[in-house]
């Protein structure tokens, strides 16, 4: 912790300390919002590349079985904006 946020933490317990119980919990539980506030500004958006990248080195593929995944996404997508297609030239 920063010299500066160590004073402050410390400022912070002194001034909490003289508060009764009640108003101990309401800066505790504050607190605890602002944490998971930040915590999930933090996160990158779901499905975004930065989160997505931060598995990547998890995944493992035999050679060639990533690309293989690939053309079939593609294929299915093809299919699919073929289906949509019939759909509209029958609808």
């Amino acid at each position: 912790m920063r010299v500066k946020a160590a004073q402050l933490a410390e400022r912070i317990a002194l001034e909490v300390r003289d508060l009764p119980e009640e108003r101990m919990q309401e800066v505790l539980d504050f607190v605890e919002f602002l944490k998971r506030k930040w915590e999930k500004e933090r996160r990158p958006p779901r499905g975004s590349p930065e989160a997505i990248l931060k598995h990547a080195g998890v995944w493992q593929f035999e050679p060639g079985e990533l690309d293989k995944i690939l053309t079939d996404i593609e294929q299915m997508r093809d299919m699919e904006l073929e289906k949509e297609a019939g759909v509209e030239e029958n609808g």
